[in-house]
């Protein structure tokens, strides 16, 4: 009987370690890739910097927000500045963006980079801007395609961009 109150110690201890080692390894793992929200409302974004008979709307977005861009070059050449929010040390990258100038038709394919080892799970604003170039006046098709490092590209942002190629 006098070893009663080790042997309850020991129980104790040993219970609120293994509750202590299963909530570190829970901790560890980097959360999900996140996902395309079920926001697919077409919704009017502001066009930015020069002020360019251009409008901007989208069709489905997984981004948090969008800016269009234009230079001050004539031609004037866009750019889309896209910001999610996303874990601390987590990035997109830009691969590549193809034209189809007889359709209007844009693909950017953007990689989901996370981080290679552990990361404070911390969320932050992750901004990426891609280059579109040069744009004819008339109606153009964005489609934005994602994919982590090591998954296929998923669509995952469609913009419909208009204009007539005149300042307002």
């Amino acid at each position: 009987m006098r070893y009663w109150p080790t042997v309850v110690l020991s129980f104790v201890a040993g219970v609120f370690f293994a509750g202590v080692l299963v909530v570190g390894a829970m901790a560890d793992k980097a959360p999900e890739r996140p996902r395309p929200g079920s926001e697919d409302k077409p919704v009017e974004r502001k066009v930015a910097e020069k002020k360019m008979a251009w409008s901007l709307k989208e069709a489905k977005n997984y981004f948090d927000s969008m800016t269009l861009i234009s230079t001050q070059h004539a031609p004037p050449r866009f750019s889309l500045e896209l910001s999610k929010q996303l874990p601390t040390e987590w990035k997109i990258a830009v691969d590549e963006v193809e034209k189809d100038e007889a359709s209007g038709r844009l693909t950017a394919k953007l990689t989901l980079q996370k981080p290679e080892g552990e990361a404070a799970q911390v969320l932050t604003d992750v901004k990426t801007i891609v280059s579109l170039g040069q744009l004819a006046a008339g109606k153009h098709v964005l489609e934005v395609m994602l994919k982590t490092d090591k998954g296929d590209y998923e669509l995952v942002a469609v913009y419909f961009l208009d204009g007539d190629g005149t300042e307002k």
